[in-house]
């Protein structure tokens, strides 16, 4: 067959994306596909793993005859340790000396090194007491740097030096000593993982202990995703759960947005298939899409854009809320992959009235309030105004392509964040080309600013400069 003339990551990849797509063609030819490859000697574990999956999703409970039987050596090369690892291996300890697994003498290793750090006064243990009934304990904040006044004076004892930190403020720095990074990225990454942390051990204390284990066995289902034909049924517990549970609390300990794409698409096409309301299609859209595109950094794969556009199809408010309005307000900026996304949802999802409706929402400035819906733990990843870089004038320009029927308010919000951030852009080409395009289709709305716009196209030197300014004139 052609298919196995291809890299054994091409062909994993293919079958896939039959086994996502399998509706859209014949089982007798999956069927073929997947017996031919299962008997094909040799064959890669990962090719081998994707046919069996294939051929699960197509016929379901009918494959216990396809079973996977794998011979000992491809489990011994599943098993076995990465080859970067394996000379570490062959030292003289068996652990690492960097994870903190206990020894057998009952003392972990990341412990020996923090006492052998205390000795050389690089670290200081502070014990904080915790006022909770149900866990009475002492937490070791043990990376906490010490300052040179407070370091161990030279013969004293450890516990001499040790303070007690009453305060919740010096708490809350303590802890932000050891989670912000240095980077503005790794700062906003920091921050999201700490109040994700913080969210799940809320929902742990609140929740019903039978309830908390089942739904951390769900989103262990969830990120190994064997089989295709589990998602749904998973899916419906989710729903079920979230009804009696809480949508908040079920979501934080799930995580469904770290889920493969493949999983995304699955939960999009069983939780949001039907019009079930603008509260749970917006949370739905905020949980499961929302924070795989504020990360997105490459062009998004074609199983996760059919995600986005099944949604938006069925919920055009919702969209704009939970999706395009946390999206171009992304504290990184709008970027190349997110606005081929968005343009997307623009062409194929959203009626004129929607989009008009997202300019009418969109604050350009701080004083501004826009309706953006997302969780929590994701706030801190959003601004409360516009970030304007170049994807952002080409995304604009695109919608005003579409011929939207924009409000007068909507043009003056526009034309004054433009003289705001003419300066930064005065010799941008897609800055420029969205200023024509604005004059071209919307002269009427602009005569009453006239005057500005002629001061910011005279800021820009581009060669599209005269043109711009001919048009104006001319309004």
């Amino acid at each position: 067959m052609w298919i196995q003339t291809l890299p054994s990551a091409m062909q994993s990849s293919i079958l896939t994306f039959l086994s996502v797509e399998h509706s859209r063609f014949r089982k007798k030819d999956l069927q073929l596909l997947a017996q031919n490859l299962k008997a094909t000697p040799d064959l890669d574990f990962w090719v081998r793993r994707a046919a069996e999956n294939l051929f699960q999703t197509v016929f379901g409970h009918k494959a216990s005859a396809f079973s996977p039987v794998y011979s000992g050596q491809e489990m011994d090369d599943y098993n076995a340790l990465p080859e970067w690892l394996e000379d570490c291996q062959k030292g003289s300890g068996s652990l690492f000396p960097w994870l903190p697994i206990v020894s057998d003498d009952g003392q972990t290793l990341a412990n020996d090194a923090r006492e052998s750090s205390k000795q050389r006064g690089e670290y200081q243990t502070t014990e904080i007491p915790i006022e909770n009934p149900e866990r009475s304990r002492n937490v070791d904040l043990e990376t906490v740097p010490c300052s040179p006044e407070v370091q161990e004076p030279a013969g004293g004892s450890v516990e001499d030096s040790r303070n007690v930190v009453d305060d919740a403020s010096e708490i809350q720095h303590a802890t932000s000593c050891i989670s912000v990074e240095a980077a503005d990225s790794e700062v906003v990454t920091s921050v999201t993982v700490e109040m994700m942390d913080h969210d799940r051990i809320s929902s742990k204390a609140v929740l019903d202990p039978k309830v908390y284990v089942q739904l951390t066995s769900l989103r262990d289902a969830l990120l190994i995703f064997d089989f295709a034909s589990s998602i749904p049924s998973i899916a419906e517990e989710i729903r079920a759960l979230c009804t009696v549970v809480g949508f908040r609390e079920v979501i934080i300990v799930i995580k469904p947005w770290e889920a493969a794409d493949e999983v995304t698409l699955q939960l999009v096409e069983t939780l949001m298939k039907d019009q079930e309301g603008y509260d749970w299609s917006s949370q739905m859209l905020s949980s499961l899409i929302l924070p795989k595109l504020l990360s997105l950094k490459k062009p998004a794969s074609r199983i996760l854009v059919n995600a986005v556009l099944q949604a938006g199809k069925v919920h055009q408010r919702a969209t704009v809320d939970a999706l395009l309005l946390p999206l171009i307000l992304n504290k990184e900026g709008l970027n190349v992959a997110v606005c081929e996304v968005l343009n997307r949802i623009i062409k194929e999802c959203l009626h004129a009235d929607h989009v008009s409706s997202f300019f009418q929402k969109l604050p350009f400035e701080d004083h501004q309030q826009g309706s953006v819906v997302c969780l929590p733990c994701h706030q801190c990843q959003i601004s409360q105004c516009l970030v304007w870089t170049e994807p952002v004038f080409t995304f604009f320009q695109n919608i005003l392509n579409h011929q939207v029927p924009l409000t007068q308010e909507a043009i003056d919000n526009i034309v004054l964040a433009l003289d705001d951030v003419a300066g930064e852009f005065s010799k941008s080409l897609k800055f420029g080309n969205f200023l024509l395009c604005l004059v071209n289709k919307y002269a009427s709305l602009l005569r009453p600013h006239k005057v500005l716009l002629g001061r910011v196209t005279e800021m820009t030197n581009t060669f599209m400069t005269k043109s711009i300014l001919s048009k104006l004139a001319r309004l």
